[in-house]
């Protein structure tokens, strides 16, 4: 096993461990006290003793070899003249391999000691002493298993996981049985990708983990390769992912961010089992992944809000929020989303994609009315040909634009057959036709898609992010893309290959190549028409390196002369972004967003902009926008619904005036229980959602509970039940 795959390490925020006896594990099948949460161990120091107690048939040159190569680490240190663990081999023992037993302290959940027993090739014939990482050397194999595999697999039993689940949903690790032809086919790869799957919780409770009582504070401390394990709970605070650091909440119904989450310029981030309760927003960033997450996005035109961004968008529900919004706005010539297994309902546009942006779209459920499933403006093309996507009713009717979608389709879990037929007679189920060089765009296309997916796939396995294993595959892609833009230049496909050939190079981190492409684009000849997006592609290169004043020269000179509205807004709006987020001159960038509004008004990024703009503390109208004044609210009032409520409560709130407010939760005996919010709130009706939780993440017992609001116009208080 390859030492990458032990950069695992973590930053957590939530309680302590705690459990109240001693357990020593032992082969065989092990069930977990009820007390322990998670059910799993760690050992207390980045230095792991292990100490070789005897070694027939070579035993000790391959162990420690493969401990020395988990030393290339920067995180985990095995030191042979420990003895953390011990390791001894089997004579005639009845294991096919080995087995591992570990001690540990139930008030820390911390290892003390731990055995690992190998099979020294005795037993059956089984030898498991192979060259370090090679094949093997056994008696009656050949059984491709090596050492290192072998002491991973008893390190997880150490930890406590093992052969089948004890229904805490964690995963097992793999047996013999369990894997066909092992005795014959059995390579490296396939054990490991079984048990990696077991490693994300093995390593993850590898060390005590260190505290932190925010999550930005914890994202602040981490490096890429690292997690950040944040508790159930309210969490009252804007979040900026990091590149390489994932963000993990305990469920998307229980962890709540009321907040932003935004991925500026960052890569290769997950943000998995949270409630976002604001918008995601992502600006020039490459492949993150969204899992597993809620946005209600209240207030907040998008959900998800992709400038110039690739994105993985996996189980993403957007069903809780009014009808008048979208839940993913993909825009700008470098954008591009595979949206997979998510939910919208009750939307304006549940999909948006435009200003040159794809996306791909699959086994996603679309139904209760949406305006629009799928909209693709300008320049934009969306494939939901997938047959699993489920519509709210006949794809002509609720998609718009460039969009293919299935012959036979889904209506809310009913399938149907499209009844729309071509001139010829056929099956229409495509509605693009964008000129010369189209159908060689789908094609390149497909195969940059497989390419995500098997990335995904590997993710999935809990194997870390490689595109350098496809590099081949890569380079067929990109070849295919390239070869577009030279025989069609100037046509939509070689405008959308230009991108994707750059995002080929960035996906394998290969910078300086999209800045050498970009640049024959430039310098070479035929390819005027091309120019203003080579440019717009640059910009995320000079941003990478800390070179703002160059992005923004880049910008004017595209705006000097744009080709189009759609990329002269897009471009515009990029410039606002830059001086917010990477200037931090927050003037300027307001100034900037004004005048998207202003330009632009009927271009779907102007509510982008207006969103930023609210963010600043500025309420700018965009022009023919209606009105929306906040409902009129006399005086201050408190509600909570549902009462009793078992396990959520909606706690709405009037406010005559804006201003300072803070809303608290105490027991009956007047002890606080969870701050739920404190800070300025516009006037009008406001709800927030306790999670029936305390501060720790705990949930509270049955009980009656006294919601309090604060504010400059008095106080108010209600009583909340809690009912099992």
């Amino acid at each position: 096993m390859k030492a990458k795959y032990f950069l695992f390490a973590v930053i957590i925020i939530s309680q302590a461990f705690a459990t109240n006896e001693w357990r020593v594990f032992g082969p065989g099948p092990v069930e977990k006290s009820s007390g322990s949460s998670p059910p799993f161990l760690k050992w207390h120091d980045y230095t792991i003793g292990y100490e070789i107690h005897s070694a027939p048939s070579g035993l000790s040159s391959p162990i420690h070899c493969a401990f020395s190569t988990w030393d290339a680490s920067s995180y985990i240190t095995f030191d042979s003249t420990g003895s953390e663990i011990d390791i001894y081999t089997l004579t005639g023992e009845h294991a096919y391999f080995g087995y591992g037993t570990g001690t540990y302290n139930g008030s820390t959940g911390e290892i003390t000691s731990a055995t690992i027993y190998l099979n020294d090739g005795t037993y059956g014939g089984d030898d498991v002493i192979f060259n370090c990482g090679t094949e093997s050397v056994g008696v009656s194999g050949p059984y491709y298993v090596d050492i290192q595999n072998c002491v991973t697999h008893e390190l997880g039993h150490n930890l406590g996981i093992n052969h089948h689940s004890t229904g805490n949903g964690e995963p097992t690790m793999a047996t013999r049985a369990q894997v066909p032809d092992f005795n014959t086919t059995l390579k490296r790869r396939t054990l490991e990708a079984d048990d990696l799957l077991a490693l994300e919780f093995l390593y993850k409770n590898l060390f005590v983990p260190t505290e932190y009582s925010t999550i930005s504070a914890a994202i602040t401390n981490a490096s890429s390769g690292q997690d950040v394990h944040v508790a159930a709970g309210t969490y009252n605070e804007n979040i900026t992912m990091k590149t390489g650091v994932d963000v993990d909440g305990d469920t998307r119904d229980n962890t709540h961010i009321n907040g932003m989450v935004t991925f500026d310029g960052v890569g290769n981030s997950m943000l998995r089992d949270v409630h976002v309760q604001k918008r995601i927003i992502m600006n020039n960033s490459w492949w993150n992944y969204i899992y597993k997450v809620i946005s209600s996005h209240q207030e907040y035109p998008y959900g998800i809000d992709a400038y110039n961004s690739t994105a993985d968008i996996d189980r993403f529900y957007c069903n809780e929020s009014p009808h008048y919004d979208t839940g993913v706005y993909a825009h700008g010539s470098s954008a591009y989303a595979d949206i997979i297994s998510s939910f919208f309902t009750n939307k304006d546009d549940a999909i948006y994609v435009t200003s040159y942006a794809d996306a791909n779209v699959f086994d996603t459920y679309f139904c209760e009315q949406n305006d629009y499933d799928i909209k693709a403006g300008s320049g934009s093309y969306v494939d939901a040909s997938d047959e699993d996507n489920n519509f709210s009713g006949d794809p002509e009717d609720y998609t718009y634009g460039d969009v293919d979608y299935p012959e036979e389709w889904f209506e809310c879990g009913f399938l149907k057959k499209s009844m729309i037929t071509s001139s010829s007679g056929t099956s229409a189920i495509s509605a693009v036709g964008n000129g010369p060089g189209w159908d060689e765009y789908v094609a390149a296309m497909k195969v940059y898609k497989s390419i995500r997916e098997q990335l995904r796939a590997d993710r999935e396995a809990g194997l870390s992010y490689e595109p350098q294993k496809y590099a081949a595959d890569y380079a067929n892609a990109v070849a295919q893309f390239k070869q577009i833009v030279v025989s069609y230049p100037g046509e939509l496909s070689s405008i959308k290959s230009l991108g994707k050939a750059a995002a080929c190079y960035r996906d394998l981190g290969q910078l300086e190549a999209v800045r050498d492409y970009l640049g024959t684009i430039l310098e070479g000849s035929g390819f005027a028409a091309l120019r203003p997006f080579a440019l717009d592609l640059l910009v995320p290169y000079h941003l990478s390196k800390g070179e703002h004043d160059r992005a923004l020269q880049l910008s004017d000179e595209i705006l000097a002369a744009p080709p189009d509205e759609q990329l002269a807004c897009e471009i515009l709006y990029g410039k606002g972004i830059i001086y917010r987020y990477y200037l931090d001159d927050q003037d300027q960038a307001a100034a900037v967003f004004k005048q998207v509004i202003a330009g632009y008004p009927d271009h779907p990024t102007a509510l982008s902009a207006q969103a930023e703009l609210e963010d600043m503390g500025e309420s700018v109208s965009i022009p023919g926008e209606p009105a929306t004044a906040p409902e009129i609210v006399e005086t201050l009032a408190l509600e909570g619904y549902p009462n009793p409520f078992n396990p959520t409560a909606t706690i709405s709130f009037g406010l005559p005036e804006a201003g300072r407010v803070t809303l608290v939760v105490y027991d009956i005996m007047g002890r606080e229980v969870v701050r739920l919010l404190e800070g300025y709130r516009d006037a009008g009706w406001q709800a927030v959602v306790w999670d029936g939780r305390n501060a720790k993440g705990q949930e509270v017992p049955t009980g009656i509970y006294i919601a309090r609001l604060v504010t400059s116009q008095g106080t108010k208080a209600i009583k909340l039940v809690m009912m099992k």
